[in-house]
């Protein structure tokens, strides 16, 4: 069941996406167009923070299209992106350095409705995307291993489900195109993901032990960065324009018909031999026979090889 409502979310969502730039492809004149980047903190709320998923920080970047309804008021719409850790541990084994770490990575369609006051402008707005949250391992091998090998990466756990929230903050303006953008983003899922609480973690110098848990996300960021806006821009291509580009594109499309076929018997006697090659060292190659990934090998949940 979690399964098929997933299949759904997800569809759902690439639905809203294609809806979303379609309508910005149909349209004249998209606005002023705004890019942010900063940094937030992030911590836990209600049963997420019970469950001790730790807090964390990360980095955030947004494309947004701002239109003008008045003097002083205007919607902003687009895309915005999320990435952070939330808890980690390192620790020294025979093998090498282990690491573990919880981490996410959201993005979502974001819409705003911003007050220009002076030199601030507050804003409030909703959103809706995808959260990515993770756990992963990775060691950095003492001597190289057998395959090679001079690290481990891999993800333990992971679920992507479909995320809701809003945000509000102010813009404060520095110059007419540079502002600072400061404020707080509510994130919450309906589905339970899987994590590490790093507060029961332990390692006795032999064994490594911790909890693992399933709680519901809902994550609180307070966001601190930079935003830069553009001038206005629009589609307005005059129709010669189109028309001789529609005439340039036909004519490289003729000419690349006339020489398809002196090139097609070359490059079908060119494939052939390299697929006969390549079949003739992949049986006659040792290397390539009975080859399966290495895999970590673990004393309860401590990694003690790598084979």
């Amino acid at each position: 069941m979690k399964f098929g409502v997933y299949l759904i979310n997800h569809h759902s969502m690439k639905t809203t996406l294609l809806y979303f730039f379609s309508l910005i492809l149909a349209t004249n004149s998209f606005g002023q167009l705004k890019i942010s980047l900063g940094g937030f903190y992030s911590t836990p709320l209600e049963q997420f923070h019970v469950d001790n998923y730790s807090d964390g920080g990360g980095m955030d970047l947004g494309f947004l299209f701002n239109k003008s309804i008045d003097s002083t008021w205007s919607m902003e719409g687009g895309l915005g992106f999320e990435f952070g850790i939330n808890g980690m541990e390192n620790t020294e084994l025979s093998l090498g350095d282990y690491e573990l770490k919880n981490k996410f990575f959201n993005w979502k369609l974001q819409l705003n409705v911003v007050k220009r006051i002076k030199n601030v402008s507050p804003y409030l707005g909703v959103h809706i995307g995808i959260g990515k949250y993770n756990t992963s391992e990775y060691i950095l091998f003492n001597d190289p291993q057998e395959d090679g090998s001079k690290y481990y990466n891999n993800e333990m756990y992971q679920a992507e489900n479909l995320q809701r929230g809003i945000q509000l903050g102010t813009y404060i303006h520095v110059t007419k195109n540079l502002m600072l953008d400061f404020g707080i983003t509510i994130n919450r899922t309906a589905e339970k993901v899987k994590y590490i609480d790093f507060e029961s973690f332990s390692f006795d110098g032999s064994e490594i032990n911790y909890n693992e848990i399933n709680s519901t996300p809902f994550v609180l960021l307070f966001h601190g960065g930079l935003a830069v806006t553009f001038s206005n821009l629009n589609l307005g291509y005059s129709n010669s324009s189109v028309s001789d580009r529609r005439t340039s594109n036909r004519r490289a499309s003729n000419r690349r018909a006339s020489n398809r076929y002196c090139t097609t018997t070359t490059t079908t006697t060119t494939t052939n031999s390299s697929s006969s090659s390549s079949s003739s060292k992949s049986s006659s190659d040792p290397h390539y026979k009975n080859k399966s990934k290495p895999r970590l090998i673990k004393n309860g949940k401590t990694p003690v090889g790598f084979k």
